[in-house]
């Protein structure tokens, strides 16, 4: 495993909306970006990640999926259909797709809010926003860094 890490340097980290902001970080090397679909159509959210897959020759995807599921909403169901199609992209692409669950961000958050944890460049102010490195970003972008940050911490050089 290690040295599948080690040749990775393309990453597109996703907390997915079916409805709504699907938020992404887009780790090259070292560089951070930060994207944003909103559309209320799962569909459009697939095809701007597909897009983003095939423009930046992406390795691997690491994607936040609902720790548990209470009902079958229209949205839900949605957002099943997003997070699935996301799983099967290793069938036609060069690439990964790793999942955690999205209690795992939660946790995270709180303790950053409650300055347990701190992340270089990343900061909180409360009743104002996130910022990563002085620029704002939304919470759908600070969940899917914390997806990335997450995995990172779990496979990629361990938290620094």
């Amino acid at each position: 495993m290690n040295n599948i890490i080690k040749k990775i340097i393309r990453i597109l980290a996703i907390d997915p909306s079916a409805t709504g902001t699907t938020g992404i970080c887009l780790i090259i090397g070292s560089e951070i970006t930060f994207l944003k679909c909103e559309n209320k159509d799962w569909k459009e959210h697939f095809k701007w990640i597909l897009g983003l897959v095939k423009e930046y020759k992406i390795d691997l995807i690491v994607c936040e999926t609902a720790t548990y599921i209470s009902n079958t909403s229209a949205d839900i169901r949605k957002l099943i259909g997003l997070v699935g199609a996301i799983e099967i992209l290793p069938y036609f692409f060069n690439l990964e797709v790793k999942t955690h669950p999205s209690d795992q961000n939660k946790r995270l958050r709180k303790k950053i809010v409650n300055k347990q944890v701190g992340i270089a460049g990343l900061n909180y102010q409360r009743g104002k926003a996130w910022t990563y490195q002085n620029n704002i970003i939304s919470v759908h972008e600070l969940d899917a860094f914390l997806t990335y940050w997450i995995w990172r911490g779990n496979n990629y050089y361990g938290n620094e």
